[in-house]
């Protein structure tokens, strides 16, 4: 089983922030130039296991956590999917 997220964040000169999967932080960034990374885009895939299988055809919702964190110098996030 594989989940993806993508995350879109503003990262004004010196900022940074990280995000992850549930706990798991997985990406931080700092931007260290002289201008605003507008919509620095990430995303990432993290496999798993399920604790029993999928029947063949069967359909199941397995919500997840989304972490975003260690925000410093205003960067702020934009988009989640």
């Amino acid at each position: 089983m594989e989940r993806e997220v993508d995350v879109d964040f503003d990262l004004p000169p010196g900022a940074g922030a990280a995000y992850g999967h549930g706990g798991d932080e997985m990406i931080f960034h700092r931007n260290t130039g002289s201008s605003v990374e507008q919509d620095f885009h990430v995303q990432t895939t993290k496999a798993f296991g399920l604790a029993d299988t999928l029947q063949v055809g069967e359909t199941r919702d397995l919500p997840f956590a989304v972490t975003l964190g260690r925000g410093v110098g205003g960067a702020t996030y934009n988009r989640i999917q």
